[in-house]
């Protein structure tokens, strides 16, 4: 499977952000790690492993991008208030520059998700 680790400065988040992409085309499919996981825990676990046929042929290009969760709901050093409001970031983000920039590459306007927690 081709896999490509991409790093970029958030704008919305403003700060590097993280995200593994395996595949070369097919429909976008965002993976979110569990709570507190990162952006190559899916990667670790062997998950990618058990969609490799549909990875290798085209049909499904996977993007798992980091979490936020440090900043977010497990912060508990913050106001709630601003939990939620890093998280409505962090949504933003996904919506914005993950699914913008999946859609772009695989030129397809919807995306699949999945994720076993936050």
């Amino acid at each position: 499977m081709k896999e490509e680790h991409v790093k970029w400065h958030s704008p919305i988040i403003g700060r590097d952000f993280e995200m593994l992409v395996v595949g070369h085309s097919g429909i976008p499919v965002i993976i979110y790690p569990t709570s507190m996981g990162s952006y190559y825990q899916n990667r670790d676990f062997k998950l990618l492993e058990a969609v490799e046929w549909f990875v290798d042929k085209g049909l499904v290009k996977i993007y798992c991008p980091d979490s936020i969760d440090n900043d977010s709901f497990y912060n508990k050093k913050i106001h709630p208030s601003y939990r939620i409001a890093n998280h409505n970031l962090y949504d933003k983000l996904i919506m914005d520059e993950v699914i913008g920039r999946a859609t772009h590459e695989t030129g397809h306007d919807r995306v699949a998700v999945a994720g076993c927690s936050f």
